[in-house]
């Protein structure tokens, strides 16, 4: 249902942005042979950004990472009678849970990757208005650990204001254990903030190349 639904929904995004958004999209050749699972991560500056990031990543009804998982805000599936959280259900949405522990949080996201799915995660846990990137929640840590899944970084810049222009930027994929020095690594929850602070690292050399 969400492949389906997705590939509807992504076709009028698809119209919207060819008519009224300027989008570059760099690094489309670390997208070549790449396949799920993968967990998507990227900076976040507005609710547009997951249709932005799913044109750019999906690139066609063809795309090997369809159907797109990520999480959305719990506040949107707690005011069910607005039926937002049935329609960001529907298109691939899962609950944040935020506030309930990383078990809770993560075992969605780990269920879809072991089952070769794709997840995006947007690590500062909420849109960043300023011009720079946010710090990161130590989720994208741990999934990165639990799941042991590449991760594809991804940059976005200037969906804030669509007007102005808006830059996608795809790095190279990596596993956590590359980011990461073992010797250093405290078998504890510090390790889980400081593997999220590398990923982000490199979202934003990404964010500062463009």
């Amino acid at each position: 249902m969400a492949s389906l639904l997705q590939k509807i929904t992504f076709l009028f995004v698809a119209i919207y942005i060819k008519l009224f958004v300027k989008l570059e999209v760099f690094g489309r050749e670390n997208l070549n042979g790449l396949k799920p699972p993968l967990i998507v991560v990227a900076n976040h500056k507005s609710y547009f950004d997951h249709w932005l990031l799913g044109y750019a990543l999906m690139g066609g009804p063809g795309s090997p990472f369809i159907p797109l998982r990520f999480f959305t805000s719990d506040y949107f599936f707690n005011v069910w009678w607005t039926g937002w959280g049935v329609f960001l259900k529907a298109t691939g949405a899962f609950r944040t849970h935020r506030g309930e522990g990383l078990e809770v949080s993560l075992k969605e996201p780990m269920d879809i990757l072991k089952k070769g799915g794709t997840v995006i995660f947007y690590p500062e846990g909420g849109i960043v208005k300023n011009p720079d990137i946010g710090k990161p929640k130590r989720g994208i840590g741990a999934l990165g650990f639990w799941s042991k899944e590449r991760i594809l970084p991804v940059s976005i810049k200037g969906s804030n204001d669509k007007n102005s222009g808006v830059k996608i930027t795809f790095g190279q994929p990596f596993y956590i254990k590359d980011i990461t020095k073992e010797p250093e690594l405290r078998g504890d929850g510090n390790d889980y903030r400081d593997a999220a602070n590398a990923v982000m690292d490199k979202v934003k050399g990404l964010f500062n190349s463009n």
